[in-house]
């Protein structure tokens, strides 16, 4: 039958030679071997359900499906609008998107057109799959649609008369449908040949050139829908069925279709639309792709057994499989994920949580055998390739993340409902564990957190077994704790193989939860960390066990600053903020050199400031050693008497009723010896040097000392040598903010 020329632009040859059917579509396991309905239900469950597209979003989807090559247009169009589509109702006509700014009114109007009417088949409330299926809706002038309704297909001849287009139609001036340019009309059927297209009085015919993409259009909705669907007979004179019987053809519309189907070849076009649909519902129309199937299930084979080898494709089915197994760190994605030889494949790496991917062509691997292929660079995390004549295996080099957390227990209760942590009035209502903790005692609901503890005693509770060796052994602990209305004990943590740990915190329930974190060595296999109230209630939320690559913190006091020195490079943690400080012979500055998330240089000495509390921080290298001297003012490790001209040493340090500065190290005015105190400041100054150096908010004053604490404060934390707190009764050496005192 006689073909119309089709202008097809590289753009779209491209996409039917890209977009190509996903491999292993269609398999010998699913299709071989059978026939008739046993055939179609096979290929059914290939092409149904698919995902759905709003009715709106097909406007859009023409676009992709439908649309038109620009150098196609009649120069009597151009200019009209930059989209234009494929009409097969109106011949070769480029219709501009109208139906962006009107009604979709029957003039010049574009329509989205059944081409199987859904009134046959109830319409959305029906099948609302089958209502917005690109398989057989197709982009058509209003005034074709118009005419064509929903009467079955039929051809012309002797005594049909033709009913449409019988007017000219206009919009903006322009003629869209006449006489001389549609190629699809409808016909009236007399009443002696209506017989011949059971009973109808008016039939649609498609142009010559569309007649098979029709036929295989009405295929594939009777094969995707079988008994999914209830066929309307008031209208419809071409199927009888419904959702409990197979789809019947009626034998006059099966000779029609199976002729046009025959006469009518597969064309380029249609395989660009088969493509195009997939992309956007993920689902073919197999009728297009093996024209062949249609004689199997209803045509002149459905006694023979089908086999998908042996049948005429129209597209190229040698595909090599990308193999991307599991992947250390990461995973990969190939896209197509299965090509034909000669084929560009892009691949994405994407790392996990815990690593980092460099995009660099030494970290990918693709392999064709024992052969290696070359890749490409891309953007972003990606990499491209020429598919070779044979099966690759993809492998992609993640590295750890030095600062990504790797969560060996993590809980914030947020599965606790019942009860709350502002008043007394919370729920006493028994907790009664989960996943992440195996015992517990005097444990209770508070409204998104627990409360341990009660009255008249203390509570506890204990986690599952962690791996707590990992890292190292190295890991850190965070918790969120408030008392009741008011402390009533500090937390006492045990983790199994160490001594235990006792954290104070100052918050209450009418506060904020207060936060509290300790990085632990020496953790084990199988270990235990159980957190309990050395009297009566606590409140804890947010408790979370875990490590990352080189794992280091800063410890800020009570007088909100710290000083620090490490050999590596490492990032300043966020709420924190880095100082290096300049003496100019008479006075000190500060400046904020290093705020948080800046990186810091290895060997350099500064303040830190912030909120106190203690702060992990990550290491610009994982391999890197860090040595912590805990020294300012270019001091090294071991190198403070090589400092040139270097003749008095302050220490950092807060009185009691001071301020926080830098102190000569003895009431007297005699210089501080060098000893096991956590920070000094060398200056190259003589004789009648200031007594300290105080630390204001921007900058530093210099003062003579009034007032050196002898004794230390007991309202504040009292540690005896061995790292024990201790009370007011507690005889001998004490240490108190690093600084030693001897109790009498």
């Amino acid at each position: 039958m006689k073909r119309g020329i089709f202008f097809l632009c590289l753009a779209q040859l491209a996409v039917s030679i890209m977009a190509q059917p996903q491999a292993a579509y269609y398999t010998a396991s699913t299709l071989d071997g059978k026939n008739g309905q046993a055939l179609e239900l096979a290929l059914q469950s290939i092409v149904y359900p698919h995902t759905k597209i709003s009715y709106n979003g097909l406007w859009e989807a023409y676009e992709t499906t439908d649309l038109a090559p620009m150098d196609s247009i009649p120069g009597s169009y151009a200019g009209d609008n930059s989209k234009l589509v494929y009409d097969m109702y109106a011949w070769m006509r480029w219709f501009p998107k109208f139906y962006e700014d009107n009604d979709h009114s029957q003039t010049g109007g574009i329509n989205r057109e059944h081409c199987v009417p859904n009134s046959w088949f109830g319409g959305e409330s029906g099948n609302p799959i089958a209502y917005t299926d690109l398989h057989h809706l197709f982009p058509s002038d209003g005034a074709a649609n118009n005419a064509k309704q929903n009467y079955p297909l039929g051809d012309s001849i002797g005594g049909v008369t033709r009913s449409f287009p019988t007017s000219t139609g206009t919009y903006q001036g322009k003629t869209y449908v006449t006489p001389q340019n549609a190629c699809s009309h409808v016909w009236n059927v007399p009443e002696g040949l209506r017989s011949r297209f059971g009973g109808a009085t008016k039939v649609f015919e498609p142009a010559d050139m569309y007649k098979g993409d029709f036929a295989r259009a009405y295929f594939y909705v009777v094969c995707a829908y079988e008994k999914k669907l209830r066929w309307q007979t008031s209208e419809n004179t071409m199927f009888v069925g419904d959702s409990t019987t197979y789809t019947t053809i009626q034998p006059w519309a099966l000779s029609l279709l199976l002729d046009w189907h025959r006469n009518d070849p597969v064309s380029e076009k249609e395989k660009v639309r088969n493509n195009a649909v997939e992309s956007l519902q993920g689902n073919r129309n197999p009728f297009v792709d093996y024209p062949e199937l249609v004689e199997f299930i209803w045509g002149d084979k459905t006694s023979e057994a089908f086999s998908l080898a042996a049948a005429a494709c129209s597209y190229n089915s040698v595909y090599y499989e990308i193999g991307t197994s599991d992947i250390a760190g990461g995973s990969v994605v190939a896209t197509p994920a299965a090509a034909l030889a000669g084929t560009e494949v892009t691949l994405i790496a994407t790392p996990d949580e815990t690593h980092l991917f460099e995009n660099l062509a030494g970290n990918w691997s693709v392999m064709n055998g024992s052969t290696p292929v070359d890749v490409t660079v891309g953007e972003g995390n990606s990499c491209s390739f020429v598919m070779p004549a044979g099966n690759v295996t993809v492998n992609a080099t993640f590295r750890n993340n030095p600062r990504a957390n790797h969560y060996l227990l993590r809980e914030d209760f947020s599965s606790i409902t019942t009860g709350n942590n502002t008043d007394v009035n919370h729920s006493s209502s028994a907790w009664n564990l989960n996943s992440n903790f195996s015992t517990s005692s005097n444990v209770y609901q508070a409204g998104g957190a627990i409360r341990i503890g009660k009255s008249d005693a203390a509570g506890s509770i204990t986690t599952k077994q962690l791996d707590l060796s990992q890292n190292g052994g190295r890991f850190m602990l965070s918790f969120d704790v408030k008392g009741w209305t008011t402390v009533e004990g500090d937390i006492t943590v045990t983790i199994t193989g160490q001594e235990p740990k006792t954290f104070t915190y100052t918050s209450t329930m009418s506060g904020e939860f207060q936060t509290i974190q300790r990085v632990f060595e020496g953790g084990t296999a199988n270990a235990t960390i159980t957190f309990a109230t050395t009297a009566k209630r606590a409140f804890l939320d947010n408790i979370k066990v875990y490590y990352f690559l080189g794992m280091q913190e800063i410890e800020i006091s009570s007088a909100g600053w710290a000083t620090y020195y490490t050999d590596s490079a490492f990032v300043m943690p966020a709420g924190l903020s880095g100082y290096t400080v300049s003496y100019d012979g008479e006075a000190l500055s500060l400046a904020e050199t290093y705020p948080a998330g800046t990186a810091v240089p290895a060997e350099t000495p500064m303040l830190v400031r912030g909120e106190q509390g203690v702060y992990p921080y990550v290491l610009a290298s994982p391999s890197q050693k860090v040595v912590q001297t805990f020294l300012y003012g270019h001091l090294h490790s071991g190198t403070i008497s090589a400092v040139e001209g270097a003749t008095y040493y302050y220490k950092l340090f807060k009185p009691a009723e001071g301020a926080l500065g830098w102190y000569w190290g003895a009431e007297d005015g005699g210089q501080f010896p060098l000893g096991d105190h956590k920070a000094y400041l060398a200056l190259p100054i003589g004789a009648g040097a200031p007594s300290c150096f105080l630390i204001e908010d921007s900058a530093t004053e210099v003062e003579q000392l009034t007032e050196w604490q002898k004794t230390p404060d007991w309202n504040e934390p009292v540690y005896n040598i061995l790292g024990q707190r201790v009370s007011r009764g507690y005889k001998g050496i004490v240490v108190q903010r690093g600084v030693k005192y001897l109790a009498r």
